[in-house]
């Protein structure tokens, strides 16, 4: 009897364990959600990036991917939705020999993401605004930087000597005036320019015109930022002695502009260590018909103003660096 039962107890036992271990196919497991597989290809951890480089992600899942970002710094910086993952990253504006993070995102079709592993990188500029001089048509130009904008720190002078009574032509060959007519005033003011001849002729914003390679006439959104930077301190931006009363230079941005005056259209000169001007690439219609808009910086008071006029006027010019 009692061997009866365990023989029992033993089947009983056998029967439970081969129910729990068949499946259950009332209720079936849900397969492993996957995620994006990415990677930086380049550039790679502890590079050194001289001026710029090509960034490469590579970004692959079963799912589709969706979405790839790129950051530097926790700014994203670039974002595609299709490959190629590629993208020119400018580092121009950055510090030089500092080092910043990037990484890399991407999401697949079932919103799944993936962020690659942190990599530091290191800026090398070929080029230091404020470090870096220029060699433009034989004369020699530093360079100053003011909030994250680069400018050249002398007015240009470039070109050849007409007489203020004629207009400048597009003959081909740069056209400047010197104050009362002197060469040695270009030599300590740099040159004055009618619009049309500072543009070289063109009518876009923005344009190189007379500057050198890699700079160009500033935009009003150029100067209006410039003025922003100094907190709309003239003093900041005039050479240091430049001007009287509330209105004398401190230069602590570094910009050292000088009191250089104008031509006026009847050819006469006007405002030397009063007044200084400079060309804003800029075009509007005006009362005298197509005029170009200009900023101000005053001799004997901090403000810096902004106005247009004729474009046959010649005034300074200041070159800032193209980003």
């Amino acid at each position: 009897m009692a061997r009866n039962f365990l023989l029992i107890a033993g089947l009983l036992a056998l029967s439970i364990l081969f129910l729990s271990c068949s499946e259950d196919k009332s209720n079936p497991t849900e397969p492993t959600p996957t995620t994006p597989v990415i990677k930086i290809i380049s550039p790679s951890a502890t590079t050194e990036i001289i001026d710029s480089v090509l960034v490469e992600v590579e970004a692959t899942d079963d799912k589709g991917i969706t979405k790839v970002e790129f950051y530097v710094d926790n700014v994203i910086q670039k974002s595609w939705s299709s490959p190629p993952y590629k993208y020119l990253w400018n580092v121009t504006r950055l510090d030089d020999s500092t080092q910043h993070t990037i990484y890399a995102k991407a999401f697949d079709a079932d919103e799944n993401k993936t962020t690659t592993k942190f990599a530091i990188v290191t800026i090398r500029l070929s080029f230091v605004c404020g470090r870096n001089t220029l060699i433009y048509e034989g004369k020699t130009y530093h360079t100053v930087k003011i909030g994250s904008q680069c400018w050249l720190k002398e007015n240009l002078n470039v070109g050849t000597m007409i007489i203020g009574s004629y207009n400048q032509t597009n003959n081909g060959t740069i056209e400047k005036y010197c104050y009362n007519n002197s060469e040695d005033s270009c030599d300590k003011y740099g040159g004055l320019y009618q619009w049309d001849e500072a543009m070289k002729y063109s009518t876009t914003e923005g344009a190189r015109g007379i500057c050198p390679e890699g700079w160009h006439i500033p935009t009003y959104e150029e100067l209006q930022t410039l003025a922003t930077a100094v907190n709309q301190d003239g003093n900041a931006l005039k050479e240091i002695g430049q001007g009287d009363f509330t209105g004398v230079g401190t230069n602590t941005s570094g910009f050292s502009a000088l009191l250089a005056g104008s031509r006026d259209f009847d050819g006469s000169f006007k405002w030397l260590n009063q007044l200084s001007f400079f060309w804003i690439s800029k075009e509007f219609m005006g009362y005298f018909g197509l005029e170009a808009s200009f900023i101000q910086i005053y001799g004997n008071d901090n403000g810096i103003g902004f106005g247009g006029k004729r474009q046959d006027i010649g005034f300074s010019v200041r070159c800032v660096k193209d980003w």
